[in-house]
């Protein structure tokens, strides 16, 4: 492998036998492929993009609870909470897509609660 010419650009000569070119970090020693030489056309050089990566670490996104077939699960109704097992139905589906989809009927309670407390909000603002 060999080290990129800071003042100068790179040739065939400082290629490797795949032709790649490399950038070595004097400060970490990592080694980073930066650009091909094209031998056939006299050497030319083409650059690879930078590319910009996410930070090394990134949080996930928590991943929602979906019930397995025939589980049974608890949705809000505009009264009441309803325990119904799950069928994988486009209904299922519709109440996990929208979040109403709880796996204990205190779940639902409580999310139940919070959406009263928005929805009387949402009037008073008119």
């Amino acid at each position: 492998m060999s080290e990129w010419i800071t003042n100068r650009l790179p040739t065939g000569d400082d290629a490797d036998e795949h032709r790649s070119v490399f950038y070595t970090n004097e400060k970490d020693g990592t080694v980073t492929k930066v650009g091909l030489c094209d031998i056939e056309l006299g050497d030319a050089w083409m650059p690879i993009p930078k590319r910009i990566y996410p930070a090394p670490y990134v949080k996930p996104e928590q991943q929602r609870w979906m019930p397995k077939d025939m589980e049974r699960y608890f949705c809000i109704f505009p009264s009441t909470i309803i325990g119904q097992a799950w069928l994988s139905e486009k209904g299922d589906y519709d109440r996990w897509a929208m979040g109403n989809c709880f796996a204990t009927y205190n779940e639902a309670a409580a999310a139940m609660e919070k959406v009263k407390e928005l929805l009387i909000k949402l009037q008073t603002k008119g």
